[in-house]
């Protein structure tokens, strides 16, 4: 809390009244100043932290899933390009058009997406390491301080990821969408 330090405006007052006007201004004393950088600290302790679980979870967990969620999406697709190729008598060799779209999209994933989660975690990084700098500067026990982060955030964060896993497993990988629809309409669209 910042302290209020009040004055009295002796030039300022109403004629009839028993008052007269105050004036505050804040005092900010080297300890506030303290405060306010280790709680700047803590905020962004909680976002690298939050940040690099979610890095780790969307791409060890999330692009698995979702390549499976959209294989199960086009089942009925398969089932018609199935039939469609055991209907026609020439074998097609479509390894190159899968090769080519396979290397592409792991081409654009490594360059942006990934190229993106590590950059955004090196700035976090980044002002992590500024802050403990800045606290050590005022005399402050960063170990204590770091320390004191672990304690009380780390019982937030295993409940704060155990709801994201509980979340992604029974509610985004259990919505079904209308893609599949979509994809057997575009693919018969000629047929009709």
């Amino acid at each position: 809390m910042l302290e209020i330090e009040t004055t009295i405006n002796p030039s300022v007052s109403r004629e009839g009244t028993d008052y007269e006007y105050e004036i505050t201004r804040d005092v900010v004393t080297p300890s506030k100043m303290n405060n306010v950088l280790i709680y700047v600290y803590y905020v962004f302790v909680h976002i690298f932290v939050f940040s690099v679980f979610e890095s780790l979870f969307f791409w060890l967990y999330i692009t698995n899933k979702e390549d499976e969620a959209i294989m199960k999406q086009i089942e009925d697709a398969v089932l018609v390009g199935e039939l469609f190729c055991k209907n026609i008598n020439d074998d097609f060799d479509l390894t190159p058009i899968y090769d080519y779209q396979k290397s592409k999209r792991d081409d654009f994933n490594q360059r942006v997406p990934l190229n993106n989660t590590v950059l955004l975690n090196g700035y976090l990084a980044g002002i992590l390491v500024g802050c403990n700098l800045l606290i050590h500067c005022t005399d402050v026990d960063v170990r204590k301080v770091n320390m004191n982060v672990l304690k009380q955030q780390t019982p937030m964060f295993i409940l704060l990821f155990l709801y994201e896993y509980l979340f992604f497993s029974n509610v985004v990988y259990n919505y079904v969408p209308n893609s599949a629809n979509k994809i057997m309409k575009t693919i018969l669209e000629e047929c009709t």
